[in-house]
């Protein structure tokens, strides 16, 4: 960062002020995460369910404004290789419950449902107050789970990110 004018007002706090973004905090990084370095390498779900995954998910029919479906979740070295956002997303709030839900221990499948609902709640068009907070309550949840399971050393900084994106919203 370079020194600026705006650093010397009281009331400015450029650490304060840097917004969160749900797209790159919460679906390119928490949710390609909890797939690609949490589930997949912890032998949840295997190269064999990938495929599953994917047929499952190519036998679905959605409408064209929810837009495309990730294609081929079961290619690259851990799967999942080069999804966008947005498929991101589209996998979370369609897919990943019925698909992987019987590949999931319990307390997994707690923190697929609580972020399956927050990326529910921040993707819609309108918010108010009240499904911030739930959203709020849903994202602290994930990473309580993850903490008391995983340990807090699997704590990344777009997991505690992702504890600010509703305040930026």
């Amino acid at each position: 960062m370079r020194w600026s004018e705006l650093l010397r007002l009281e009331y400015f706090d450029p650490i304060a002020f840097v917004p969160i973004d749900v797209m790159h905090c919460l679906y390119l990084g928490v949710a390609a995460w909890l797939v690609k370095s949490l589930w997949i390498p912890e032998g949840k779900i295997s190269r064999d369910d990938l495929k599953k995954i994917d047929e499952m998910m190519q036998r679905t029919q959605i409408p064209q404004d929810i837009g495309r479906i990730p294609h081929k979740v079961a290619i690259g070295d851990e799967g999942f290789s080069g999804l966008t956002a947005d498929q991101w997303r589209t996998f979370f709030i369609l897919f990943a419950a019925p698909t992987m839900w019987d590949l999931l221990t319990t307390h997994d499948r707690d923190i697929l449902t609580y972020f399956v609902r927050a990326c529910t709640i921040l993707s819609s068009r309108i918010l108010d107050k009240k499904q911030l907070r739930e959203a709020q309550r849903c994202i602290t949840a994930v990473v309580n789970l993850i903490e008391r399971h995983y340990g807090e050393d699997r704590i990344t900084p777009n997991l505690h990110l992702s504890l600010h994106v509703t305040s930026c919203c």
